[in-house]
């Protein structure tokens, strides 16, 4: 399974969680900004999970019609429909 975090702005207050989650993975899966995300980098790559404090409503549908799971750090009630996992 390959994984790729999204990294979020520091004042985001899961920014600590991501670091920590994948720094317990040793660091081996990409780390890239919100900005640096495309379909096909996720494609090039092979991504089957994204991991993140939040994406975009339009990301989460994207991400959901390739296949690839998302795992994101965030609240409940607001990530609960489009992430595939949530995590508050």
């Amino acid at each position: 399974m390959k994984k790729l975090f999204i990294i979020p702005d520091e004042g985001n207050h899961y920014y600590e969680e991501i670091i920590c989650a994948h720094e317990r993975l040793n660091g081996h899966s990409p780390l890239i900004g919100l900005e640096d995300l495309s379909v096909d980098y996720v494609e090039r790559n092979g991504n089957d999970v994204v991991i993140s404090a939040g994406l975009p409503r339009q990301w989460n549908f994207a991400l959901r019609g390739m296949d690839v799971v998302t795992i994101t750090f965030g609240e409940r009630e607001r990530f609960y429909d489009p992430s595939d996992i949530v995590i508050d």
